[in-house]
C-alpha cells in the first residue's frame, strides 16, 4: 500500500497489500521432504475474482525457495535466510 503505484488488478486507490509469512524446511535429496507451513497469507484489495498475486513454492530438486509475484506492483521481501535472491521477470524452471 501507498507505494506510489497502483496495479491494474488492485481495488484500492492506494494499491494492494500482502503479508505472506512462511516456515520452510529444505529438502535433502530424498532424506527429508521440502516442507513449508504458511503462518500468514493476508492479501487485500484485489478486484473481484482475482487470484492472489503473491505465493510461495519450493523447487524439490534444489530446495530453492521461490516467491512468485504478479507483475504490475512493487514488492519488498524480508527474510532471515542469508542467501542470494534472484529476480526473474519471466517463467523459470530449475534447469533454466
Amino acid at each position: 500500500m501507498n507505494s506510489d503505484h497502483k496495479p491494474s488488478w488492485s481495488s484500492h486507490n492506494a494499491g494492494y497489500t500482502a503479508v505472506v509469512e512462511m516456515l520452510v524446511t529444505a529438502g535433502g535429496w530424498g532424506t527429508t521432504g521440502s516442507l513449508s507451513i504458511c503462518l500468514t497469507d493476508d492479501q487485500r484489495y484485489l478486484k473481484t475474482d482475482e487470484p492472489h498475486p503473491v505465493g510461495f513454492s519450493q523447487f524439490n530438486n534444489s530446495s530453492r525457495a521461490t516467491f512468485w509475484c504478479r507483475g504490475g506492483a512493487k514488492y519488498k521481501l524480508l527474510t532471515d535466510f542469508f542467501g542470494t535472491w534472484t529476480v526473474y521477470k519471466t517463467d523459470t524452471t530449475i534447469s533454466s
